[in-house]
Protein backbone atom coordinates (compact mmCIF):
# COMPACT_ATOMS: atom_id res chain seq x y z
CA UNK A 1 0.00 0.00 0.00
CA UNK A 2 2.78 2.67 0.82
CA UNK A 3 4.36 1.80 -2.80
CA UNK A 4 1.29 1.99 -4.33
CA UNK A 5 0.27 5.32 -2.82
CA UNK A 6 3.96 6.84 -3.19
CA UNK A 7 3.38 6.38 -7.30
CA UNK A 8 0.22 7.77 -7.78
CA UNK A 9 -1.30 8.96 -4.59
CA UNK A 10 -4.14 6.74 -5.07
CA UNK A 11 -5.53 6.51 -1.85
CA UNK A 12 -5.57 10.59 -0.91
CA UNK A 13 -6.95 11.31 -4.46
CA UNK A 14 -9.85 9.16 -4.10
CA UNK A 15 -10.52 10.75 -0.72
CA UNK A 16 -10.26 14.02 -2.56
CA UNK A 17 -12.79 12.88 -5.07
CA UNK A 18 -15.18 11.70 -3.04
CA UNK A 19 -14.91 15.24 -0.68
CA UNK A 20 -15.90 16.72 -3.64
CA UNK A 21 -18.59 14.98 -5.16
CA UNK A 22 -20.13 15.28 -1.61
CA UNK A 23 -19.13 18.82 -1.06
CA UNK A 24 -17.33 18.74 2.00
CA UNK A 25 -14.02 19.02 3.13
CA UNK A 26 -12.45 16.09 4.61
CA UNK A 27 -8.64 15.91 6.12
CA UNK A 28 -6.29 12.78 5.19
CA UNK A 29 -4.00 11.42 7.72
CA UNK A 30 -1.69 8.78 6.35
CA UNK A 31 -0.51 6.25 9.20
CA UNK A 32 2.41 4.63 7.62
CA UNK A 33 4.11 1.34 8.55
CA UNK A 34 7.01 0.29 5.71
CA UNK A 35 8.72 -2.04 8.36
CA UNK A 36 5.96 -3.69 8.95
CA UNK A 37 6.18 -7.45 7.21
CA UNK A 38 4.53 -9.68 9.77
CA UNK A 39 1.03 -8.57 8.81
CA UNK A 40 -0.64 -11.65 10.37
CA UNK A 41 0.66 -10.75 13.77
CA UNK A 42 -2.59 -10.05 15.70
CA UNK A 43 -1.10 -8.54 18.60
CA UNK A 44 0.41 -6.06 16.75
CA UNK A 45 -2.34 -4.66 15.17
CA UNK A 46 -4.15 -4.57 18.48
CA UNK A 47 -2.13 -2.70 20.05
CA UNK A 48 -1.20 -0.36 17.46
CA UNK A 49 -4.94 0.35 16.51
CA UNK A 50 -5.82 0.59 20.44
CA UNK A 51 -3.82 3.42 20.41
CA UNK A 52 -4.48 5.19 17.28
CA UNK A 53 -8.08 4.77 17.85
CA UNK A 54 -7.70 6.43 21.86
CA UNK A 55 -5.80 9.37 20.43
CA UNK A 56 -8.49 10.17 17.91
CA UNK A 57 -11.03 9.69 19.77
CA UNK A 58 -9.39 12.15 22.42
CA UNK A 59 -8.56 14.68 19.35
CA UNK A 60 -12.31 14.47 18.45
CA UNK A 61 -14.41 14.38 21.51
CA UNK A 62 -17.54 14.70 19.54
CA UNK A 63 -17.49 12.50 17.01
CA UNK A 64 -18.10 9.41 16.03
CA UNK A 65 -15.56 7.09 14.72
CA UNK A 66 -15.78 4.45 11.76
CA UNK A 67 -13.86 1.15 11.88
CA UNK A 68 -13.65 -0.69 8.88
CA UNK A 69 -13.52 -4.00 9.62
CA UNK A 70 -13.99 -5.25 6.04
CA UNK A 71 -10.87 -4.69 4.83
CA UNK A 72 -7.18 -5.80 5.32
CA UNK A 73 -5.58 -8.70 6.70
CA UNK A 74 -7.43 -11.39 9.26
CA UNK A 75 -5.30 -9.83 11.81
CA UNK A 76 -6.04 -6.42 11.15
CA UNK A 77 -9.82 -6.96 10.72
CA UNK A 78 -9.93 -8.94 13.58
CA UNK A 79 -8.20 -6.43 15.86
CA UNK A 80 -10.44 -3.96 15.14
CA UNK A 81 -13.86 -5.99 15.95
CA UNK A 82 -12.45 -7.24 19.15
CA UNK A 83 -11.55 -3.47 19.90
CA UNK A 84 -15.24 -2.35 18.96
CA UNK A 85 -16.84 -5.06 20.68
CA UNK A 86 -14.73 -4.30 24.57
CA UNK A 87 -15.42 -0.76 24.34
CA UNK A 88 -18.97 0.51 25.78
CA UNK A 89 -18.46 3.89 23.80
CA UNK A 90 -21.43 4.68 21.50
CA UNK A 91 -19.14 7.06 19.50
CA UNK A 92 -17.34 4.19 17.66
CA UNK A 93 -18.94 1.54 14.71
CA UNK A 94 -17.07 -1.00 12.80
CA UNK A 95 -18.55 -0.82 9.20
CA UNK A 96 -18.94 -3.81 7.28
CA UNK A 97 -18.82 -3.98 4.20
CA UNK A 98 -19.19 -5.85 0.80
CA UNK A 99 -18.07 -5.71 -2.06
CA UNK A 100 -20.53 -5.19 -5.14
CA UNK A 101 -20.63 -8.36 -6.74
CA UNK A 102 -20.90 -9.53 -2.68
CA UNK A 103 -18.28 -11.70 -2.95
CA UNK A 104 -14.34 -11.43 -2.33
CA UNK A 105 -12.69 -8.89 -4.71
CA UNK A 106 -10.38 -10.43 -7.41
CA UNK A 107 -6.68 -10.69 -6.59
CA UNK A 108 -6.04 -10.76 -10.46
CA UNK A 109 -6.97 -7.60 -11.59
CA UNK A 110 -3.80 -5.90 -12.11
CA UNK A 111 -2.84 -2.60 -9.27
CA UNK A 112 -0.29 -0.94 -11.02
CA UNK A 113 -1.77 0.67 -13.67
CA UNK A 114 -4.88 1.80 -12.49
CA UNK A 115 -6.72 4.89 -13.82
CA UNK A 116 -7.98 6.75 -11.09
CA UNK A 117 -9.92 9.07 -12.66
CA UNK A 118 -11.69 6.26 -15.51
CA UNK A 119 -12.26 4.12 -12.05
CA UNK A 120 -13.82 6.65 -10.48
CA UNK A 121 -16.09 7.66 -13.17
CA UNK A 122 -17.19 4.13 -13.98
CA UNK A 123 -17.35 3.72 -9.63
CA UNK A 124 -21.49 2.33 -9.73
CA UNK A 125 -21.66 3.90 -5.92
CA UNK A 126 -21.40 7.55 -7.86
CA UNK A 127 -24.84 6.49 -9.00
CA UNK A 128 -28.20 8.10 -8.15
CA UNK A 129 -29.61 4.82 -7.57
CA UNK A 130 -26.62 3.52 -5.56
CA UNK A 131 -27.22 0.81 -3.28
CA UNK A 132 -25.63 1.34 0.40
CA UNK A 133 -23.30 -1.36 0.92
CA UNK A 134 -22.24 -0.83 4.29
CA UNK A 135 -23.67 -2.41 7.60
CA UNK A 136 -22.89 -1.57 10.96
CA UNK A 137 -21.77 -4.49 13.12
CA UNK A 138 -22.99 -4.93 16.30
CA UNK A 139 -20.34 -7.31 17.39
CA UNK A 140 -22.70 -8.22 19.84
CA UNK A 141 -22.22 -11.74 20.25
CA UNK A 142 -18.68 -11.42 20.60
CA UNK A 143 -18.88 -8.59 22.89
CA UNK A 144 -21.04 -10.70 24.51
CA UNK A 145 -18.99 -13.84 24.80
CA UNK A 146 -16.07 -11.35 26.23
CA UNK A 147 -18.15 -10.02 28.90
CA UNK A 148 -19.20 -13.58 29.57
CA UNK A 149 -16.09 -14.72 30.54
CA UNK A 150 -15.01 -11.56 32.72
CA UNK A 151 -18.41 -12.36 34.79
CA UNK A 152 -17.37 -15.57 35.33
CA UNK A 153 -14.20 -14.53 36.26
CA UNK A 154 -15.63 -11.73 38.87
CA UNK A 155 -17.76 -14.31 40.19
CA UNK A 156 -14.59 -16.53 40.78
CA UNK A 157 -13.17 -13.64 42.70
CA UNK A 158 -16.92 -13.41 45.10
CA UNK A 159 -16.66 -9.75 43.03
CA UNK A 160 -20.84 -9.96 43.09
CA UNK A 161 -21.00 -5.88 42.44
CA UNK A 162 -18.83 -6.62 39.54
CA UNK A 163 -20.31 -9.61 38.22
CA UNK A 164 -24.07 -7.97 37.75
CA UNK A 165 -22.29 -4.52 36.42
CA UNK A 166 -21.18 -6.48 33.66
CA UNK A 167 -24.55 -8.56 33.63
CA UNK A 168 -26.32 -5.77 32.91
CA UNK A 169 -23.87 -4.42 29.93
CA UNK A 170 -25.41 -7.41 28.46
CA UNK A 171 -28.50 -7.81 30.01
CA UNK A 172 -30.44 -9.17 26.59
CA UNK A 173 -27.66 -11.78 26.31
CA UNK A 174 -28.37 -13.00 29.97
CA UNK A 175 -31.11 -15.38 30.51
CA UNK A 176 -34.18 -13.66 33.22
CA UNK A 177 -33.42 -16.20 35.21
CA UNK A 178 -29.33 -15.87 35.93
CA UNK A 179 -30.39 -12.21 36.35
CA UNK A 180 -31.88 -12.64 39.16
CA UNK A 181 -29.49 -15.34 40.58
CA UNK A 182 -26.97 -12.76 40.11
CA UNK A 183 -29.06 -10.07 41.67
CA UNK A 184 -29.42 -11.87 45.15
CA UNK A 185 -25.95 -12.97 45.12
CA UNK A 186 -25.13 -9.09 45.22
CA UNK A 187 -28.05 -9.39 47.75
CA UNK A 188 -26.23 -11.74 49.38
CA UNK A 189 -22.91 -10.65 50.27
CA UNK A 190 -24.04 -7.27 51.21
CA UNK A 191 -26.34 -9.58 54.40
CA UNK A 192 -29.46 -8.05 52.37
CA UNK A 193 -31.51 -11.18 53.16
CA UNK A 194 -34.99 -9.65 52.45
CA UNK A 195 -33.79 -8.33 49.06
CA UNK A 196 -32.37 -12.35 48.22
CA UNK A 197 -35.76 -13.63 49.75
CA UNK A 198 -37.72 -11.55 47.11
CA UNK A 199 -35.07 -11.52 44.25
CA UNK A 200 -34.99 -15.94 44.74
CA UNK A 201 -38.89 -16.09 44.82
CA UNK A 202 -39.56 -15.35 41.14
CA UNK A 203 -36.52 -18.05 39.97
CA UNK A 204 -37.04 -21.31 39.75
CA UNK A 205 -34.15 -21.86 42.29
CA UNK A 206 -35.23 -22.70 45.91
CA UNK A 207 -33.96 -19.97 48.82
CA UNK A 208 -32.22 -23.32 51.03
CA UNK A 209 -29.96 -23.81 47.73
CA UNK A 210 -28.92 -20.60 48.28
CA UNK A 211 -28.52 -20.31 51.91
CA UNK A 212 -26.75 -23.41 53.87
CA UNK A 213 -28.85 -22.67 57.01
CA UNK A 214 -31.92 -21.29 57.46
CA UNK A 215 -32.91 -21.94 60.98
CA UNK A 216 -34.08 -18.09 61.54
CA UNK A 217 -31.81 -18.12 65.01
CA UNK A 218 -28.88 -18.94 63.36
CA UNK A 219 -28.87 -17.68 59.95
CA UNK A 220 -27.63 -14.03 59.97
CA UNK A 221 -24.64 -15.14 61.93
CA UNK A 222 -23.92 -18.33 59.50
CA UNK A 223 -24.13 -15.40 56.69
CA UNK A 224 -22.36 -12.80 58.91
CA UNK A 225 -19.52 -15.99 58.67
CA UNK A 226 -19.51 -16.61 55.53
CA UNK A 227 -19.06 -12.73 54.25
CA UNK A 228 -15.99 -12.56 56.47
CA UNK A 229 -14.75 -15.53 54.32
CA UNK A 230 -15.30 -13.77 51.72
CA UNK A 231 -13.48 -10.81 52.77
CA UNK A 232 -10.17 -12.84 53.61
CA UNK A 233 -10.55 -14.32 50.15
CA UNK A 234 -10.95 -11.36 48.02
CA UNK A 235 -7.59 -10.31 50.68
CA UNK A 236 -9.40 -7.22 52.33
CA UNK A 237 -7.67 -7.50 55.38
CA UNK A 238 -8.30 -4.56 57.04
CA UNK A 239 -12.33 -4.87 56.09
CA UNK A 240 -11.74 -8.54 57.80
CA UNK A 241 -10.28 -7.37 61.19
CA UNK A 242 -12.55 -4.42 61.76
CA UNK A 243 -15.82 -6.98 61.00
CA UNK A 244 -14.85 -9.38 63.72
CA UNK A 245 -15.87 -7.56 66.72
CA UNK A 246 -19.75 -7.95 66.15
CA UNK A 247 -19.40 -11.51 65.27
CA UNK A 248 -17.24 -12.21 68.21
CA UNK A 249 -19.84 -11.14 70.75
CA UNK A 250 -22.64 -13.10 68.95
CA UNK A 251 -20.68 -16.12 68.41
CA UNK A 252 -20.08 -16.15 72.52
CA UNK A 253 -23.44 -15.32 73.34
CA UNK A 254 -24.72 -17.96 71.23
CA UNK A 255 -22.61 -20.48 73.07
CA UNK A 256 -23.15 -19.37 75.79
CA UNK A 257 -27.20 -19.76 75.42
CA UNK A 258 -26.41 -22.96 73.24
CA UNK A 259 -24.00 -24.77 75.32
CA UNK A 260 -23.88 -23.09 78.74
CA UNK A 261 -27.82 -22.42 78.73
CA UNK A 262 -27.73 -19.16 79.99
CA UNK A 263 -29.74 -16.55 78.69
CA UNK A 264 -27.50 -13.34 79.80
CA UNK A 265 -30.33 -11.32 77.92
CA UNK A 266 -32.54 -11.96 81.59
CA UNK A 267 -29.84 -9.64 83.70
CA UNK A 268 -29.74 -7.00 80.57
CA UNK A 269 -31.78 -3.93 80.41
CA UNK A 270 -32.30 -3.43 76.84
CA UNK A 271 -32.40 0.13 75.50
CA UNK A 272 -34.66 1.76 73.32
CA UNK A 273 -33.99 1.17 69.46
CA UNK A 274 -31.63 4.40 68.98
CA UNK A 275 -28.67 5.27 67.63
CA UNK A 276 -27.12 4.96 71.73
CA UNK A 277 -29.42 1.67 72.68
CA UNK A 278 -26.94 -0.46 74.64
CA UNK A 279 -27.18 -4.06 76.34
CA UNK A 280 -26.56 -3.41 79.83
CA UNK A 281 -26.10 -6.25 82.47
CA UNK A 282 -27.64 -5.17 85.68
CA UNK A 283 -26.35 -5.81 88.94
CA UNK A 284 -29.30 -5.84 90.59
CA UNK A 285 -31.13 -8.20 87.84
CA UNK A 286 -27.85 -10.35 89.27
CA UNK A 287 -28.31 -10.33 92.68
CA UNK A 288 -31.54 -11.34 93.02
CA UNK A 289 -30.84 -14.61 91.14
CA UNK A 290 -28.77 -17.42 92.37
CA UNK A 291 -27.57 -17.73 88.52
CA UNK A 292 -27.18 -14.14 88.22
CA UNK A 293 -24.97 -13.98 91.42
CA UNK A 294 -22.33 -16.62 90.18
CA UNK A 295 -22.16 -14.39 86.98
CA UNK A 296 -21.43 -11.25 89.23
CA UNK A 297 -18.92 -12.61 91.16
CA UNK A 298 -16.96 -13.87 87.87
CA UNK A 299 -17.20 -10.63 86.62
CA UNK A 300 -15.88 -9.06 90.66
CA UNK A 301 -12.68 -11.81 90.08
CA UNK A 302 -12.04 -10.78 86.71
CA UNK A 303 -12.12 -7.24 87.05
CA UNK A 304 -9.72 -5.28 89.25
CA UNK A 305 -12.35 -2.23 89.97
CA UNK A 306 -15.58 -5.19 90.68
CA UNK A 307 -18.12 -5.01 87.87
CA UNK A 308 -19.23 -1.71 86.44
CA UNK A 309 -22.65 -1.73 85.05
CA UNK A 310 -21.73 -1.12 81.09
CA UNK A 311 -22.64 -2.31 77.36
CA UNK A 312 -22.16 -6.06 77.53
CA UNK A 313 -19.25 -6.79 75.42
CA UNK A 314 -17.11 -9.89 74.28
CA UNK A 315 -14.61 -9.35 77.25
CA UNK A 316 -18.04 -9.97 79.72
CA UNK A 317 -19.01 -13.03 77.60
CA UNK A 318 -15.76 -14.53 77.99
CA UNK A 319 -16.07 -14.30 81.63
CA UNK A 320 -19.58 -15.70 81.49
CA UNK A 321 -17.47 -19.24 79.11
CA UNK A 322 -14.08 -19.36 81.21
CA UNK A 323 -16.08 -19.91 84.51
CA UNK A 324 -18.92 -21.82 83.35
CA UNK A 325 -16.63 -24.19 80.60
CA UNK A 326 -14.26 -24.33 83.63
CA UNK A 327 -10.69 -25.43 81.11
CA UNK A 328 -12.43 -26.93 78.47
CA UNK A 329 -11.12 -26.35 74.49
CA UNK A 330 -13.81 -23.83 73.99
CA UNK A 331 -12.83 -21.55 76.85
CA UNK A 332 -9.46 -21.40 75.16
CA UNK A 333 -10.19 -20.93 72.40
CA UNK A 334 -12.67 -18.04 72.96
CA UNK A 335 -9.83 -16.55 75.01
CA UNK A 336 -7.51 -17.03 71.87
CA UNK A 337 -10.06 -14.98 69.57
CA UNK A 338 -10.65 -12.40 72.13
CA UNK A 339 -7.09 -11.28 72.12
CA UNK A 340 -7.07 -11.40 68.41
CA UNK A 341 -10.14 -9.15 68.28
CA UNK A 342 -8.23 -6.59 70.96
CA UNK A 343 -5.00 -6.38 69.76
CA UNK A 344 -5.85 -6.12 66.05
CA UNK A 345 -9.42 -4.70 65.67
CA UNK A 346 -8.03 -0.88 67.19
CA UNK A 347 -5.10 -0.77 64.57
CA UNK A 348 -7.67 -1.55 61.89
CA UNK A 349 -10.17 0.82 63.30
CA UNK A 350 -8.08 4.05 64.34
CA UNK A 351 -5.15 3.86 62.31
CA UNK A 352 -4.39 4.64 58.79
CA UNK A 353 -1.90 1.15 58.34
CA UNK A 354 -1.48 -1.21 55.63
CA UNK A 355 -3.18 -4.58 56.64
CA UNK A 356 -1.46 -7.88 55.25
CA UNK A 357 -0.89 -10.88 56.43
CA UNK A 358 2.64 -10.21 58.19
CA UNK A 359 0.99 -7.14 59.98
CA UNK A 360 -1.83 -9.11 61.58
CA UNK A 361 0.59 -11.56 62.58
CA UNK A 362 2.69 -9.35 64.26
CA UNK A 363 0.02 -7.64 66.06
CA UNK A 364 -1.98 -11.11 66.79
CA UNK A 365 0.35 -13.79 66.70
CA UNK A 366 -1.90 -15.46 64.36
CA UNK A 367 -2.32 -15.61 60.24
CA UNK A 368 -5.97 -14.23 58.81
CA UNK A 369 -6.56 -17.93 57.84
CA UNK A 370 -5.56 -18.80 61.34
CA UNK A 371 -8.69 -16.67 62.85
CA UNK A 372 -10.77 -17.43 60.21
CA UNK A 373 -10.46 -21.02 61.28
CA UNK A 374 -10.48 -20.11 64.57
CA UNK A 375 -14.15 -18.32 64.31
CA UNK A 376 -15.22 -20.82 62.23
CA UNK A 377 -14.50 -23.61 64.90
CA UNK A 378 -16.10 -21.46 67.63
CA UNK A 379 -19.40 -21.03 65.77
CA UNK A 380 -19.19 -24.89 65.12
CA UNK A 381 -19.04 -25.56 68.88
CA UNK A 382 -22.19 -23.01 69.26
CA UNK A 383 -24.10 -24.62 66.81
CA UNK A 384 -23.50 -23.37 63.28
CA UNK A 385 -22.63 -26.36 61.31
CA UNK A 386 -19.28 -25.67 59.61
CA UNK A 387 -19.72 -28.88 57.34
CA UNK A 388 -23.07 -26.78 56.05
CA UNK A 389 -21.03 -23.88 55.42
CA UNK A 390 -18.34 -25.34 53.15
CA UNK A 391 -17.88 -24.06 49.69
CA UNK A 392 -21.50 -22.43 50.25
CA UNK A 393 -20.82 -19.16 48.32
CA UNK A 394 -19.31 -21.42 45.32
CA UNK A 395 -21.74 -23.61 45.25
CA UNK A 396 -23.93 -20.62 44.43
CA UNK A 397 -21.24 -19.19 41.73
CA UNK A 398 -22.13 -22.75 39.96
CA UNK A 399 -25.77 -21.87 40.41
CA UNK A 400 -25.17 -18.78 38.33
CA UNK A 401 -22.76 -20.43 36.07
CA UNK A 402 -25.43 -22.72 35.21
CA UNK A 403 -27.84 -20.70 34.67
CA UNK A 404 -25.66 -18.60 32.25
CA UNK A 405 -25.31 -20.97 30.22
CA UNK A 406 -23.02 -20.30 26.90
CA UNK A 407 -23.69 -17.67 25.35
Amino acid sequence: MCELNDRDKRYEIAVELLAKRLGISIEVSVIRREELTEVHLFDYFYNEFEEIIRMTAEENPDSVLLLNVSSGTPAMKSALQTLAALTSSKSIRPIQVSTPAKSSNQRDQEFNGLDLATAWELNEDNDEEYVDRTDISTNLNLRSKIKRESLIKHLEAYDYNAALSVAKEIEHYIPKEAMSLLEAAHARVQLDTARLTKTLSGTKIKENEFIPIMDSSLRNMAEYLLSLEIKLKRAEYADFIRAITPLVSDIFELYISNRLKINIRKFCYIGRASADSKTILRKSMMESDTLGSQILRAFDNHFREGYIEKDCSSEHLLVIIKDFSQNSPVAKLAEEIREVEKNCRNIAAHEIVSMTPKTVYEKCNYYPKDIMKMMFDMADASGISRSKLNGSYDDMNRLIIKAIGVL
